[in-house]
């Protein structure tokens, strides 16, 4: 048996289910961080934090009983409702998760248990990168800025008195570049390419974050830097489960542009199919999500849980409408 082959073959055919399956691990990995940081935790905890704490306390094994559940639900209703259901309704119930049909397809309940855990490695593994991938880089900035520092005997830069100084540049620059971004978008550019800008400006901002904590480890600001690092990077594994649906589109548009073919649907520059992550990455620069009452509590969490059920049962078979279903959950956050 070529195991490599059988596994790239695997791979292949459900990648859809991997992409929607590893969505829905990170809806619950930011749901987890959610509710530990309203919990009255005194600080937001880490992505690899979370995956750990979803793994001893349950949910996969939650998951994995999900996903059996669900697989033998729709074979055994499928197959008892032939010829009853009208061929709409028939063809709607067998879209469902995996879509599995038929008196056999019980036994494939073996394949979306495998599919839940390798979901789960993926999102890991990708938490793993981006921290990895931060942490050095804000590591070599701090490095650098400190050297330069020394070198040119400048003070570090405070935080509250940079912004006191430079009140007036910091506010007018992003608004500038808030206008400018949106009469791309709106003109020029599809949204797609707007939500790569907006990826990697949080990966930018993240990174910068980072190096600043490194550099005020002994201040009174370390705390702070540190829980807006963690909040951000959170966000960034959120939105990376997002890129894979931007990424045809994207090289649609670059491959008309390289044959000077500019014709482009309305939709493309569509500004609310971006609004919600322009929104969440121009907040969470300034500050982590503030403590939640009660009742935003409880909205919070069943908005992520019901984006979770969007994902579980309709993201396989319709994996576009993931990105606005990320739109949603970012431009709540925002709220």
């Amino acid at each position: 048996i070529n195991w490599y082959s059988s596994l790239n073959r695997l791979v292949k055919r459900y990648d859809m289910a991997l992409l929607a399956l590893s969505f829905v691990w990170a809806c619950l990995v930011l749901l987890d961080q959610l509710r530990v940081w309203n919990s009255g935790d005194m600080r937001f905890s880490g992505c690899l934090e979370s995956v750990e704490r979803l793994v001893h306390n349950g949910t996969l094994v939650g998951m994995v009983v999900a996903a059996v559940v669900t697989t033998v639900v729709q074979a055994v209703i499928g197959g008892a409702m032939r010829g009853v259901w009208g061929t709409s309704t028939t063809a709607a119930w067998g879209n469902l998760f995996m879509g599995v049909r038929g008196d056999g397809a019980i036994v494939l309940c073996v394949v979306p248990v495998v599919l839940v855990v390798l979901s789960l490695g993926f999102v890991a593994i990708e938490a793993i990168v981006l921290t990895a991938v931060c942490s050095a880089v804000s590591w070599t900035v701090a490095y650098a800025s400190r050297r330069f520092n020394r070198q040119h005997s400048c003070p570090a830069r405070v935080e509250t008195g940079y912004e006191t100084t430079k009140a007036g540049k910091t506010v007018a620059q992003p608004l500038v570049a808030t206008v400018g971004f949106v009469v791309f978008v709106c003109t020029f550019v599809p949204y797609q390419f707007a939500f790569l800008v907006i990826y990697f400006a949080q990966l930018m901002t993240t990174i910068r974050t980072m190096a600043r904590a490194r550099q005020d480890i002994s201040s009174v600001n370390a705390g702070v830097l540190g829980d807006r690092a963690r909040y951000q990077l959170a966000l960034l594994l959120f939105w990376t489960s997002s890129l894979p649906y931007c990424a045809p589109e994207l090289l649609v548009w670059v491959r008309n542009l390289s044959v000077l073919w500019f014709e482009d649907a309305a939709s493309d520059h569509n500004l609310m199919n971006m609004v919600g992550y322009f929104g969440l990455r121009m907040i969470a620069s300034t500050g982590v999500v503030p403590r939640l009452e009660r009742t935003s509590r409880g909205v919070t969490y069943v908005g992520v849980g019901a984006s979770v059920i969007v994902a579980w049962l309709w993201g396989i078979r319709r994996p576009y409408l993931l990105y606005s279903v990320g739109n949603g959950v970012s431009a709540w956050l925002a709220a």
